[in-house]
């Protein structure tokens, strides 16, 4: 595929709106939050969770002028709170424009399963400098049911400027979310979240994601984008739990654009030395029967950007999903919209250390301008053999040193293009393998039996590309060798041309 990629654009920062700043210079008295933090409890994998790669927006910042407490002023429509309880106050109004003082604000159960419901419809609430706590240890009362910490199911909502984190390795609920978007037309951007809080923590999916695993798990997702038009920008997810980072449930037209989401790794060999806990009990075996494999990575979130096919409470699609220029660092998948419907598109992003897969992708989905490496799991997994005319070009990262696989790309389907290339010689090992008609769900796991035709490959990289015996009618240009088992297959080598 001769095509001109296109240069990555550059991370687009919002800007907030300007602080009050001559209101807060007339209040000199010292600064407290309406909560004292609660301090963190190390738990037993604490030297895994290492610091963010980029601290950029996760600056704590402390003080609330007491002379402002529980008071409301409004400023040219906008109304500046400095309370919880005077935030509450304007979150069912329409038209509202409210500015929190910055500061710390402790997020304490009320009774309710969402804490923080913003209902109003045409309403705009800036949290530039403010940072929401929540203590883990204090959300007993939910430990078999939902929760959501910050709701949006009013229509055409502007919600900027937030830090909310979580702290404690309790679990919140037996499933919980920091922010979840019902409305239509809603904006979540400029926000940092940092999340901890699950169980079990430290193993990844290996004893089962849902009811019927060996361990039922007490999740904690990051962003749940679901209703119509709605956008998350240049939004940060610090992952130190088990759950999605982004999550996609009935959303439609969504754009997740401009975010930095990150996880953390673990080397299976760590866990298999474990004299007690979960894993030793198990006897460490999967939930899908085998014991833990030695020598691999696991990653102990779930996905960075996941689309489900519905919303399972209403029912609602998934479809036409947009995420663009973002970049995802040691989750499971890195982004995966194989599940959303309508016409999808992954644009200028870049995905690192994924467990199992850096981008996975079906039907009628585009894959432009992005990147990934191989070092883990396989860079992109067109999974299924229904999936049709998706496009992919794809740049693989340095792969040196790949660890508990071999397997680069899996393509099954029909009338997909992809074109695969290094970001520089010597990436991309030729020990590497293109897997067109085979499928194959992660490292470690048996390959199945797939079919692929009618498709159009373009492997500029070292990697072996194997036809396997249900693939047919491919056409195949490629720099590494091809291994044809199909039937009526055209393969042709691509030879660099010596420069002069």
């Amino acid at each position: 595929m001769n095509r001109t990629i296109k240069p990555r654009q550059a991370l687009r920062v919002c800007l907030g709106l300007a602080v009050l700043v001559s209101l807060l210079a007339t209040n000199s008295s010292a600064a407290t939050g309406s909560g004292q933090a609660v301090k963190d409890t190390p738990t037993s994998i604490a030297a895994l969770n290492k610091e963010p790669l980029d601290d950029t927006g996760l600056t704590e910042i402390r003080g609330v002028s007491r002379d402002l407490a529980d008071k409301s002023v409004s400023n040219e429509q906008t109304i500046v709170v400095a309370s919880l309880a005077a935030l509450r106050a304007h979150l069912t109004r329409d038209g509202a424009r409210v500015r929190m003082v910055a500061g710390t604000y402790r997020l304490d159960p009320v009774g309710s399963e969402d804490l923080l419901e913003f209902k109003g419809s045409d309403a705009h609430f800036d949290f530039t400098g403010v940072k929401f706590e929540v203590d883990t240890a204090r959300f007993e009362q939910f430990s078999k049911g939902r929760i959501t910490l910050v709701k949006l199911s009013g229509d055409r909502i502007v919600l900027e400027g937030l830090s909310l984190e979580t702290i404690g390795s309790r679990p919140l609920a037996a499933r919980s979310s920091a922010i979840h978007l019902t409305g239509r037309g809603l904006v979540v951007r400029n926000v940092s979240l940092r999340l901890s809080g699950s169980y079990p923590y430290g193993y990844g999916s290996y004893f089962g994601i849902n009811t019927d695993g060996l361990i039922q798990p007490k999740k904690q997702n990051g962003i749940r984008i679901g209703g119509i038009d709605n956008q998350v920008l240049n939004c940060r997810v610090l992952m130190r739990c088990f759950g999605h980072a982004i999550v996609l449930t009935g959303a439609q037209n969504a754009v997740v654009k401009d975010c930095f989401i990150e996880g953390v790794l673990r080397e299976t060999d760590e866990i298999l030395a474990e004299k007690s806990g979960p894993a030793f009990d198990l006897d460490f075996k999967q939930y899908t029967g085998p014991r833990i494999p030695a020598g691999t990575m696991t990653s102990l979130s779930e996905d960075g950007i996941r689309a489900y096919p519905f919303d399972p409470e209403t029912k609602r699609p998934t479809h036409d999903i947009r995420v663009e220029n973002c970049r995802v660092v040691r989750m499971r998948r890195g982004i995966c919209l194989a599940f959303a419907s309508g016409n999808n598109s992954i644009t200028g992003c870049e995905v690192r250390e994924s467990e199992r897969v850096a981008y996975h992708v079906q039907t009628n989905t585009t894959i432009w301008d992005s990147s990934g490496d191989a070092l883990y799991s396989q860079v992109l997994d067109l999974s299924n053999a229904t999936s049709k005319d998706s496009v992919v070009d794809l740049t693989v990262l340095d792969s040196r040193g790949f660890k508990g696989h071999r397997v680069l790309a899996t393509i099954n389907g029909v009338g997909h293009r992809v074109a695969l290339k290094e970001a520089a010689p010597g990436f991309v090992s030729a020990e590497f393998t293109v897997d067109v008609a085979q499928a194959r769900s992660a490292p470690g796991e048996a390959p199945a039996n797939s079919s692929a035709s009618r498709l159009h490959l373009t492997n500029l990289t070292p990697a072996r590309v194997v036809l396997h015996s249900t693939a047919q009618a491919v056409m195949v240009v490629s720099r590494g060798l091809v291994v044809n088992q199909g039937s009526e297959n055209t393969v042709r080598r691509f030879v660099d041309t010596p420069s002069h």
